[in-house]
């Protein structure tokens, strides 16, 4: 893992390179959902594969589990085996500003449990999966909003949500 936050505590993980990692590129988690402040920003994480394996849970850049209210801004993201922000039972969280390429799954996941998202300004750029994805409206996934988003070329689709969901003025162009 690059940095690993279980803080009960507010934490701020910002101005931080993190490359070349084994599982996760910043991992921000709590052992029961909770408020936090937790902001990570300004980060340039690279080059993270999922070691351990699995469909997920590894191989992302930043991961947000069970911590609600948690900012995730202006980071640079490249080359990583799933998403490059991945967000779990984490209620209120925002997804903003941040620059990904070549990310090779879904880029922004919003799963399982999830509500009152933003997620907003990202650039996507060159990823051979779907770009933002809000799901598991089935776990209490819903309540998001997501626009002004610049999306250029990848592989399925630009934007996923299930339910309760605003998708407004987002730029998609080349998706498969």
């Amino acid at each position: 893992f690059g940095i690993v936050s279980d803080s009960r505590h507010e934490v701020r993980i910002v101005g931080n390179e993190v490359a070349d990692i084994g599982n996760k590129g910043i991992y921000v988690h709590r052992d029961r959902r909770q408020t936090v402040q937790a902001i990570i920003a300004d980060n340039f994480i690279s080059r993270v594969r999922a070691d351990a394996g699995g469909d997920g849970p590894y191989g992302n850049g930043v991961n947000v589990y069970r911590a609600d209210n948690a900012l995730v801004q202006g980071n640079h993201i490249t080359d990583c085996k799933f998403s490059g922000v991945r967000v779990a039972e984490s209620n209120g969280c925002r997804v903003i500003g941040n620059h990904f390429t070549r990310v090779f799954d879904t880029v922004i996941y919003i799963e399982f449990g999830a509500s009152r998202t933003i997620i907003s300004s990202n650039h996507i750029y060159d990823c051979p999966h779907r770009a933002i994805s809000v799901t598991n409206f089935d776990h209490g996934g819903h309540l998001a909003v997501c626009t002004a988003n610049v999306i250029q070329n990848t592989g399925f689709e630009g934007i996923f949500v299930e339910a309760d969901a605003i998708v407004q003025g987002n730029i998609i162009d080349g998706a498969g």
